[in-house]
């Protein structure tokens, strides 16, 4: 990660924002108008200044306006840089955080998936105006990991056809898949079979916990525009040279019904 300079001035009551401008100038050796600042807060009649080589984005002028236009007694006020911005600098530490939680979520979540739940929950954060530091980053992260799971491990017993939910006393171990009620067996195996080539085919292309993910929307009906731009390539993948069996017209309902993926 790139050098932190840290200046911390306090404020006093009776100080002008001229007043602190030349303070900062002054410990910092640069002018007022001059790029030095990557971000700041203030708190505690204190302002701490974050200053980084090569991407500060605010001259000192700029920062000291602003907040002592912002600031009462008891709020903290803060300016950060762009988003963009702020990922270039530390993209380090979100490096490290993805390894520090993969180890207790690698069994569910892959480690790419990790890391885009690590965007979203600081794309979240800074669009609700959250001051981004290392503590809320990490712990927001982990909040949003473990909402994660538990949908996987809540909608268990609905995506996951191998779950052994009983034994039939011949001990032999009867799943989910075993109980789907249908009116022919026959078909009932042969449109599962087709869900399980399906299923096959698509984890080339993605994860495992993605392909959940995706399940979960098809049955809460929740599809979102990625989802249904994935689902919409593999209907004409497949769809254009399936033939369905004589005695089969029609049967694709029930696949079409629990996974939404299999579509005429």
């Amino acid at each position: 990660m790139n050098n932190i300079t840290n200046i911390i001035v306090l404020i006093k009551p009776d100080e002008t924002i001229e007043d602190v401008i030349a303070e900062i100038c002054e410990e910092s050796s640069v002018g007022p108008n001059e790029h030095f600042i990557f971000s700041a807060i203030y708190k505690n009649n204190e302002l701490k200044i974050n200053s980084i080589e090569n991407y500060n984005v605010y001259t000192i002028r700029e920062v000291v306006e602003d907040l002592f236009t912002r600031i009462s007694p008891t709020n903290v006020v803060y300016i950060q840089p762009p988003l963009e911005q702020w990922l270039l600098v530390y993209k380090p530490l979100i490096s490290s955080m993805v390894n520090k939680a993969y180890p207790t979520y690698k069994k569910l979540i892959d480690y790419d998936d990790m890391l885009s739940i690590l965007y979203m929950t600081l794309l979240s954060l800074y669009n609700k105006g959250y001051y981004l530091h290392n503590h809320l980053i990490y712990k927001s992260y982990i909040n949003a990991l473990n909402m994660e799971c538990r949908k996987l491990i809540d909608n268990d017993k609905v995506i996951s056809l191998d779950q052994v939910i009983a034994n039939n006393g011949e001990d032999k171990d009867l799943t989910l898949l075993d109980q789907i009620e249908d009116k022919k067996d026959e078909d009932n195996e042969y449109w599962n079979n087709k869900f399980l080539e399906i299923k096959k085919l698509m984890l080339k292309d993605m994860s495992e916990f993605e392909f959940q993910r995706i399940l979960l929307q098809l049955k809460s009906k929740t599809v979102d525009r990625r989802t249904s731009y994935i689902l919409n390539k593999y209907r004409c993948m497949l769809s254009p040279e399936y033939t369905p069996r004589p005695n089969a017209r029609g049967k694709n309902k029930w696949l079409l019904e629990n996974y939404g993926v299999w579509k005429r």
